[in-house]
């Protein structure tokens, strides 16, 4: 089921997936195959935390942004062995890193606006 709409189930189970699996072993993964884009449920995680109050009740930890980029990718790369340096590094110079200029660019003069 769908844990966006539901932030304090979330929080419970994200929660419990880290104290029984700990922050390494936690993976992200959407639906969006079935419902579009992930982007916004991205945003959403990114902006995501556990409750004060239920962190000292459950003992649940933090979400840093350390822990996030665990969960987003960092912990994913490491099991299908992907180098990340390296990865960014090759998207730096491939043949769409006009787009992320672009983007960029785009972004930085909206800023102006």
């Amino acid at each position: 089921f769908c844990l966006i709409r539901r932030p304090e189930e979330a929080a419970h189970v994200l929660g419990k997936l880290l104290l029984a699996v700990g922050e390494d072993r936690v993976l992200w993964g959407t639906d969006s195959i079935w419902y579009g884009p992930p982007q916004p449920a991205i945003d959403a995680f990114r902006a995501f935390q556990i409750p004060e109050a239920m962190r000292e009740r459950w003992g649940y930890p933090e979400l840093t942004p350390a822990v996030k980029r665990k969960i987003l990718g960092a912990n994913a790369a490491r099991v299908y062995g992907i180098d990340l340096p390296a990865a960014r590094a090759a998207r730096a110079s491939d043949d769409l890193a006009w787009v992320g200029a672009a983007a960029r660019e785009w972004q930085a003069g909206s800023a102006d606006r």
